[in-house]
């Protein structure tokens, strides 16, 4: 008997050691998964941060472009959508110079939108005349007259 009780003991020590090695499982399963979901979290609120940071540098930069005269005020939220749509899109490949280059479809987008002239609509119009001492032409012999 004494070799069926050593047998039994060697059996419940087993099964003892099995569940502790299930629970053990267990909890590294619950840890993992909580772990993947803190993952995930920090990476949306990190997602959710950069969009923000981009937003605010397209906005900085449409500003730029309002106060260099190149745009327009009322182009801001299509051009804002744009640039947004557009860093999605990823990147372009063209020629310049003779060899290949790679941008990303927004930076296109501002080096155009950089790129062109001044609109010159918050500015004056006409350059004004150098030299106003003396009226000339019409009004200046109109004006001599009296």
């Amino acid at each position: 008997m004494d070799e069926l009780e050593r047998l039994r003991k060697e059996k419940a020590d087993a099964e003892a050691r099995a569940r502790k090695a299930e629970e053990a499982r267990q909890a590294a399963e619950k840890a993992a998964k909580e772990a993947e979901e803190a993952k995930a979290k920090i990476e949306a609120e990190f997602a959710e941060f950069r969009a923000e940071s981009q937003a605010k540098a397209r906005e900085a930069r449409f500003n730029k472009l309002v106060e260099a005269g190149k745009a327009l005020p009322a182009e801001k939220e299509a051009l804002l959508g744009l640039a947004g749509a557009l860093a999605q899109a990823g990147e372009l490949r063209f020629a310049e110079g003779g060899s290949q280059v790679t941008r990303s479809a927004e930076e296109v987008l501002w080096n155009l939108l950089e790129g062109r002239p001044s609109l010159k609509l918050l500015g004056e119009f006409a350059e004004p005349p150098q030299d106003q001492s003396e009226p000339e032409g019409f009004l200046g012999d109109f004006a001599g007259k009296f």
